[in-house]
Parts: structure tokens; sequence; C-alpha cells
């Protein structure tokens, strides 16, 4: 079976559309009134589009179709969460950025990062097309406001990642270092996270090293500080002084003999 969506393959409509059928062919139209089209035609059997937005508001324009096109039936809705992404070239850092691409919605949701960085608006058919025109030029300086989708359907990169609704970079705002205390197998997300959002970071938990040169190439491809080590916790290096300070203590006496009762880190997951 096929099902109609529009915008170009990567959009938040064709996710939505693999969320509903994701096992039927996806069929990208241009417009709204083609995906309508196709499906009066019977060249698809099925359709998804949007009609409401949480950000932009309603999408009129398909309400519009729905009233004209009566003999269509409502199947079922789905929910997709937008978060936006600045999708480049590959290899491109965010200060060589200089005009960005994307749908009017997308646009006015990220105005602000993108007057931040000094980075120009440019309004494009819609956000997945901008994707696929910034791919095609391979031109370092152009970026598109699009979904991660979009980069993985046309090989880009993603600098920064875009809260739904501030349009700062995501869950970590405006922070200049995000610390990493967690469990060997986060890491490595905890690193792409902050590398997308061009934030530096510093990395306390251990157990993750085999996954050192993945980690340096995030690092080197986004420009961000990494900063990783065992023990950052005041208290141990504190106990190490303790320890060091007993031992030389207690060496004097042959009646005793020191140890140590570990109760937090033998606990630890890593």
């Amino acid at each position: 079976m096929k099902v109609a969506y529009q915008g170009a393959p990567g959009a938040y409509s064709e996710s939505a559309a693999a969320t509903m059928f994701p096992d039927e062919e996806r069929v990208a139209e241009r417009t709204f009134a083609d995906v309508f089209a196709a499906l009066s035609s019977n060249a698809v059997r099925a359709a998804v589009v949007p009609v409401e937005n949480t950000l932009a508001g309603s999408v009129v324009d398909v309400y519009d179709l729905l009233r004209t096109h009566d003999d269509l039936t409502v199947l079922g809705e789905v929910a997709i969460p937008i978060r936006h992404c600045l999708l480049v070239v590959p290899g491109t850092r965010i200060d060589e950025v200089r005009v960005a691409r994307s749908h009017a919605h997308a646009i006015a949701q990220v105005e602000d990062y993108l007057r931040a960085n000094r980075i120009e608006a440019q309004v494009a058919y819609d956000t997945a097309g901008a994707a696929s025109e910034v791919a095609l030029a391979g031109d370092r300086s152009v970026a598109a406001v699009a979904a991660r989708r979009a980069a993985t359907t046309y090989g880009l990169e993603v600098v920064a990642i875009f809260d739904p609704v501030s349009g700062s970079r995501g869950s970590l705002g405006d922070a200049d270092v995000c610390i990493d205390f967690s469990e060997p197998s986060a890491v490595i997300e905890n690193i792409k996270t902050a590398a997308a959002a061009r934030v530096a970071m510093v990395v306390g938990t251990t157990g993750w090293y085999d996954r050192l040169e993945e980690a340096r190439g995030l690092v080197e491809a986004s420009g961000i500080g990494l900063v990783y080590g065992s023990n950052f916790s005041v208290s141990v290096n504190l106990m190490f002084k303790i320890t060091q300070y007993a031992a030389e203590l207690f060496s004097r006496f042959s009646s005793h003999d020191p140890f140590i009762e570990e109760a937090h880190h033998k606990f630890k997951k890593d």
C-alpha cells in the first residue's frame, strides 16, 4: 500500500507516516493539495497530514482541504515531537555558517539562536527540502533547520539541537559546560548531545574508555573541549590524602594494620 505525505523525504510528516504505517511505501508530495489529489485519484490508499502544531497553531490549508474532500475518512491520529536541528555539510563548524534555510515557521522558532550567532535566515518551501538543497550545494556557509531524520536522509551533520519551545540548544540551554557523572553506557550519547550544542564537556564517569576514539572524533568534529578523569570528586581526593597520612602514622605501630572499607563506589555500575 502507498501512503502520501507532504514534503520531501526526511520531513516531520514522513516521520508521522512512518509511525502510522511502518511497513508501507511512503510517497512524498510537494503540497497538501497534491496529497489530497493523490488520495482522491486512488494513486495512494492513505495519507498522513498535519492538522495542529502546538507552536504554530492550526494548519488551515489542511482543514480547508478536509472540508472540500468530505468523501474521505479520518482513521486515526499521531503526535510527533518537533525538535529542530541545525544541519550542515559534514565537517562544517558552526562559525562557518552564514545562512540558515528552512520553512518560515521553523525559522521563527529558532530566530533568537540564529541572530545570536549572526546567521542570516532564509525562508525555504519546507524543512526537509531545505536540507536537500544544502546537501546538493555542498556549501559549508549554508545550513538548514530541519529534523534529525533529514540529516540521516541527506548525509548532513547536526551542529545544534533546538528546544521545541524556546529555540535554545535543547536541554543544555545556555550552559557553558556539561558535567557527566552517569554510567558508561550513557557517556557517548551525552558527549554527542554536548557536541551538537557546542558545549564543553567534563566526564567523571569511568568504565567507558574503550570508546575514547569515538569520543575524540566527536570532539574534533565539533570543536568542543573535553576533560575526563576517573576521580574528580573532592571527597575521593581528600580520602587519598587522609589515607596517605594515616599510612604514615600507623606504620610506626606494628600492632595496627590499617584498611579502608569502601561503601559507595562498590555499588556503582561502572
